[in-house]
């Protein structure tokens, strides 16, 4: 029963909304805590929600949900405490893992970034950071398949490390392989243009040199026979003479005038 009011107790205090003003002077309006951690808090408020740390919550919000120096310094110790206690279980258990591949007769076959190289010789294109990654990658699956979990997780360390380089180069190495297609496609674009057109080259050739052994197997005299033209018939040319113009430096001669006619003489009566 007790245990079921203090439950009761809890939920309401986390579930209750209040306006938290932060230490850098925040102020959320209708904050409700959702989720308490060892040194967080999880809130909703007007606006939207957001983690708070031990650290921006005021002294009497840490005193209340239990975040105080000395409370997390004891976390904080503890915490230390059951890594190493499983750091060191896990060592054991690795050590135990490890003596009885070796009484069974089998090893690890770890790989270095000089082995990926040669074993991807061929590939040029391939770097020391890729061969790193894919060495790291291949020794941190050999490790979990043998059983070797604390080896296994520092391989996934150093691969994860060089995850990020080893995407850039992979990108950029893609990409150059893109256009390396390209240009493939394009040289034999051309290569088939090319060969039409030696073909095309290689038919005029036959086509000349057919006209050439016609010309040379022509009949005697086809083209020495002299050859008579003879114009058509044409009709007689008539020029009509130009009229003369007068010179300009003589008058010209003036056109005498027409005699006045005669007047005949009167009748006379009869």
């Amino acid at each position: 029963m007790k245990r079921c009011l203090f439950f009761l107790a809890c939920c309401i205090a986390l579930c209750s909304a209040e306006d938290i003003t932060l230490t850098d002077g925040t102020v959320l309006k209708n904050a409700t805590v959702t989720r308490k951690g060892d040194d967080f808090i999880n809130v909703i408020y007007d606006g939207g929600g957001r983690k708070i740390t031990a650290e921006e919550l005021p002294t009497e919000l840490r005193e209340r949900f239990k975040m105080t120096e000395d409370i997390l310094a004891e976390r904080r110790e503890k915490a230390q405490r059951d890594e190493a206690a499983r750091a060191e279980a896990a060592k054991k258990v690795e050590q135990e893992t490890r003596s009885a591949l070796e009484a069974s007769g089998r090893t690890a076959r770890y790989v270095t970034a000089a082995d990926v190289q040669q074993m991807y010789g061929p590939l040029d294109s391939l770097n020391s950071r890729m061969a790193d990654y894919l060495a790291a990658e291949w020794n941190r699956r050999e490790a979990l398949r043998l059983g070797l979990k604390v080896e296994a997780e520092r391989f996934a360390d150093e691969a994860a490390a060089l995850r990020g380089a080893f995407e850039a180069d992979r990108s950029n190495l893609l990409e150059e392989a893109r256009e390396a297609e390209k240009t493939r496609r394009r040289v034999t674009e051309l290569d088939e243009k090319l060969r039409v057109a030696k073909e095309r080259n290689e038919m005029l050739k036959n086509q000349i040199s057919d006209l050439r052994e016609q010309v040379r197997n022509r009949p005697s005299g086809f083209y020495n026979e002299p050859t008579i033209i003879v114009p058509p018939p044409r009709g007689p040319i008539i020029v009509n003479p130009l009229p003369r113009r007068p010179s300009h430096h003589c008058k010209p001669t003036p056109k005498p005038k027409p005699a006045a006619p005669t007047p005949a003489p009167p009748r006379k009566p009869r």
